[in-house]
């Protein structure tokens, strides 16, 4: 909520402090799929896939953006590699929730629009890109429409199935 609250709320927005919310968010996805995970070795394999995802993104991000890096792209390319990362765990722990995958899978898409929005005017020109042109500049408000289902889903992933216990 504090991220919506400094992205859709407050004007003018506040891209970094949201940026931040967002990634303590994935953080805590984080500790939620980490903690389900019964075998070291599948913890051992999560780690070190997140920890290298992480360290490859930030050099990525200062290899493509050059002297346009700033604290907003590293910090959103951040969030955005331990999303992916979160997304194939949770997928990995499918028999416990599909909703949870689903509904972060749904977020990554609203978010890759979003972000193919903000890296347009903000760092790399992609208008020539037909394809990233139309996913950042569709013709109605995609991000919405991925954003509403996957906060439903991702709530409804804690809901425990009372047949079950």
């Amino acid at each position: 909520m504090l991220a919506d609250l400094f992205l859709v709320v407050i004007t003018p927005m506040l891209q970094i402090p949201a940026m931040i919310c967002f990634s303590i968010t994935q953080i805590c996805y984080f500790i939620r799929i980490y903690t389900n995970q019964e075998s070291k070795k599948e913890k051992l394999i999560h780690i070190v896939i997140r920890t290298s995802g992480i360290i490859l993104i930030l050099i990525l991000t200062l290899i493509v953006l050059k002297e346009k890096t700033d604290f907003l792209s590293l910090i959103s390319t951040f969030y955005y590699i331990n999303l992916i990362v979160n997304i194939i765990f949770a997928f990995k722990q499918s028999n416990q929730s599909l909703l949870f995958p689903i509904g972060l899978l749904l977020f990554a898409c609203c978010d890759l629009q979003v972000g193919l929005n903000v890296l347009n005017s903000s760092y790399i020109n992609i208008e020539n890109n037909v394809v990233l042109n139309f996913i950042a500049n569709p013709p109605f408000n995609l991000a919405w429409a991925f954003y509403v289902p996957s906060q439903t889903l991702i709530a409804l992933s804690l809901i425990k199935d009372k047949t079950s216990t």
